[in-house]
C-alpha cells in the first residue's frame, strides 16, 4: 500500500500546470435567472493526502450571463459550489456539486442560505502547549479544505458546514470534528478532547527494547477520519 501511494504521488507531481483544461458552467438563482458576479469555488484534494501535494482550489466569478470558465487539472474530480450576496446583504449558496471535471459543463443554483456562524472552541485550555490554535471549517464535500474564521471568530459564508479542523502552532491537524447541521443563529461548537498520557514500549522481533524508533499514533472520535501524529 505504501508503494502504491508513493507511485500515485509521483504521477500527480509530474503534471505540468499548462495541461489544465477548461470547465464551463453557469450559476442561476432559485428562480432560474442568471446570476452575475457569483463566486464559484472548485476544490480537488490529492487522493494520498498532503503527502501527495497541495489541495487545488480554483475560484472564478460569473460574467453578466451568469457563466464562468475554470481551468482544472485534467482527469480529476472536483467539488464545486457557488456563492453570491443579494442586494439586502444576504448570502446564498448552491449545494455542493461533486464530480466537476475539465471538459465538462456545470450548473449551480443558489438555493441555500449561507449565513456566517459564530464558533465556540471548548477545551482549548487543555492544549495550551500546542497553541496558538487555529480553527477552520469546511462544507460537506468529497474534497476537503479548510476556510479560516474571520477576525470576529465567525465562519465565512459557505454551503452547509460539515467539518471543523483545529491546527496547532506548527500547522498540523490536531483535531477533526464532524459538525451537525444548524441554523443561522446556532453556534458552531468545537469540543477538544482531554489530553491523556500514553506510555508505549517499542521492541524488536526478539522482544528487546528498541531505541530511536519513530512512533506514529492515530486517534479519532467514532466516525471521524484518523489523525496521525508522530
Amino acid at each position: 500500500m505504501r508503494f502504491d501511494l508513493l507511485a500515485a504521488c509521483v504521477l500527480l507531481a509530474g503534471l505540468p500546470a499548462q495541461q489544465r483544461r477548461p470547465l464551463v458552467g453557469r450559476v442561476l438563482d432559485a428562480a432560474g435567472t442568471a446570476v452575475r458576479g457569483a463566486q464559484v469555488t472548485l476544490v480537488w484534494s490529492p487522493p494520498g493526502g498532503p503527502e501527495c501535494g497541495t489541495t487545488d482550489v480554483v475560484t472564478v466569478a460569473t460574467d453578466e450571463r451568469g457563466r464562468f470558465v475554470a481551468k482544472l487539472l485534467p482527469q480529476e474530480s472536483y467539488s464545486a459550489w457557488a456563492l453570491a450576496t443579494g442586494p439586502d446583504g444576504t448570502a446564498r449558496a448552491s449545494a455542493v456539486g461533486e464530480g466537476a471535471a475539465a471538459g465538462g459543463d456545470l450548473e449551480l443554483r443558489l438555493e441555500l442560505p449561507a449565513p456566517r456562524r459564530r464558533v465556540e472552541l471548548v477545551g482549548a485550555e487543555q492544549w495550551a502547549t500546542a497553541g496558538p490554535l487555529r480553527v477552520a471549517v469546511a462544507p460537506r464535500a468529497a474534497n476537503i479544505t479548510g476556510w479560516p474564521l474571520d477576525e470576529h471568530g465567525q465562519t465565512p459564508p459557505l454551503p452547509p458546514l460539515g467539518l471543523a479542523l483545529v491546527r496547532d502552532a506548527e500547522d498540523r491537524v490536531l483535531f477533526l470534528q464532524s459538525l451537525p447541521r444548524g441554523g443561522a443563529n446556532d453556534p458552531v461548537v468545537i469540543r477538544l478532547p482531554l489530553q491523556h498520557a500514553l506510555q508505549l514500549k517499542v521492541t524488536d522481533p526478539a522482544g528487546a527494547p528498541l531505541a530511536g524508533a519513530t512512533v506514529h499514533h492515530a486517534t479519532a472520535p467514532a466516525g471521524i477520519p484518523l489523525v496521525l501524529d508522530t
